[in-house]
């Protein structure tokens, strides 16, 4: 259209039409099966539409772990009930707790009746990532994602089929979740660093060093806003639209699954930005990957204090993290709680104020501590190796409770000092002089 046409251009009060069609129901109309598949088909789609707004993600449950009961060598995972949203706007919810098998069914076939068995649209083989029936053979990690599904349940009467079985006789379809694992081809250095494997296998899908990732300092004006990260790229390659990232699995044949990180690729609900091109400055996508790197943190950081290998107290931060996030925080051990880590050696190699060399610690008051770790989410993670300087704080109303563990809140150096002595909102023993940092 040349600029001042107005061909093919609407007038204010015209109806812009979509492509959902409702069909028109009136007395004496021939109705067919096509047309009320339509209208569920429409009625469908306009629901979606409300899951659209909503946003895509982890609505509460689906949280994935290691049964009690599975043996080393067995590929299953517990799944908790809950709901999800996916990129099509479809809710997915799971209405009860669910053992997994990582390994695919085979061809289901046509089932007999009374039993469930795949119905329309169920198929997503072309996105899927296994073969059908395949065992869990590949070593390497794995993610886990849920789906939509539906299977047709029962047998219904019909007229004018002689009473014959017909395979369009079903009673109904019964709306449900299907899981899906797609191997990841990662290099396998990554995978062979036991280590540090889970934590930089969490920060690729947070695209933490992906230069794609500062569009916003680097060049805000030179480039669109796009995609970055591990996880936009398989998006890209593997993953369908109706997929729920749940979990990574780090999976060997033998010993069986390693790890389970949720973290790594799970998010809360997360709104589409009303700005296309400055969704990176207005957009929540930051503050939620800046919560999923928290949390993908402590849930390790919880199983290295809790695992029956080693001793936590002898493990430092490099150890175990290639990244940290801007906030966190670290159990100590202490008379009451033996399963903690050192603050000394947890800390070591790092540059942190105060030094963990018996200088004063540092104080701030509880009512500071929430906002600064809200704060922390939308900051870069730490680079463990990088040198940059790194608060760390004793939170004064920690132990205060007989039976509490002691524990040190860290933060960014980029995140304001927040141990200012301000003798009239806290007691004046815990209370710090300002800082000097010139």
């Amino acid at each position: 259209m040349t600029p001042g046409s107005t061909s093919g251009a609407h007038a204010v009060d015209a109806p812009v039409a979509t492509d959902i069609r409702s069909v028109n129901f009136f007395n004496g109309r021939l109705l067919t099966a096509e047309d009320l598949r339509r209208e569920q088909d429409a009625n469908l789609r306009l629901r979606d539409r409300l899951g659209l707004a909503v946003g895509e993600g982890v609505v509460t449950g689906l949280e994935v772990s290691l049964p009690v009961t599975a043996g080393p060598g067995t590929p299953v995972v517990a799944v908790s009930a809950g709901v999800a949203v996916n990129r099509r706007g479809r809710a997915v919810e799971l209405q009860r707790d669910t053992l997994v098998t990582l390994s695919r069914r085979g061809d289901p076939g046509t089932a007999s009746e009374g039993t469930a068995a795949p119905c329309g649209g169920g198929d997503f083989a072309p996105c899927s990532g296994a073969d059908q029936g395949a065992p869990l053979t590949l070593s390497g990690i794995h993610l886990l994602t849920v789906a939509p599904s539906a299977t047709s349940v029962g047998r219904a009467p019909v007229s004018g089929l002689g009473n014959e079985t017909a395979r369009c006789a079903t009673d109904s379809c019964a709306d449900g979740v299907e899981f899906r694992v797609h191997h990841l081809n990662l290099d396998p250095k990554l995978v062979a660093d036991a280590a540090h494997v889970r934590n930089r296998l969490a920060h690729l899908m947070f695209g933490t060093s992906d230069p794609r990732r500062s569009r916003l300092e680097q060049d805000p004006f030179g480039s669109a806003d796009g995609p970055y990260g591990l996880l936009d790229d398989l998006r890209e390659t593997s993953l369908c639209p109706d997929e729920v990232p749940l979990a990574c699995i780090l999976w060997t044949p033998g010993p069986g699954i390693r790890f389970v990180d949720q973290w790594s690729v799970r998010r809360r609900v997360v709104r589409r930005s009303a700005s296309a091109g400055w969704s990176d400055a207005v957009g929540e996508r930051r503050q939620a990957e800046g919560e999923a790197a928290f949390l993908q943190f402590q849930d390790e950081l919880a199983e290295l204090a809790a695992g029956s290998a080693g001793a936590p107290d002898l493990i430092a931060a490099r150890d175990r993290y290639r990244y940290l996030p801007a906030a966190g925080l670290v159990p100590l051990a202490d008379s009451r709680t033996p399963r903690g880590f050192d603050a000394l050696r947890f800390f070591a190699g790092m540059t942190t104020r105060p030094a963990m060399d018996g200088a004063d610690p540092l104080f701030i008051d509880g009512a500071r501590a929430q906002w600064l770790l809200r704060a922390s989410y939308v900051h870069p993670p730490i680079d463990v190796a990088g040198g940059e300087l790194v608060w760390v704080y004793q939170v004064r109303q920690n132990g205060a409770e007989p039976t509490a563990q002691s524990a040190l809140l860290f933060a960014s150096g980029f995140l304001p000092y927040l141990a200012d002595g301000q003798y009239d909102l806290s007691r004046f023993d815990f209370a710090n002089y300002a800082l000097r940092l010139a």
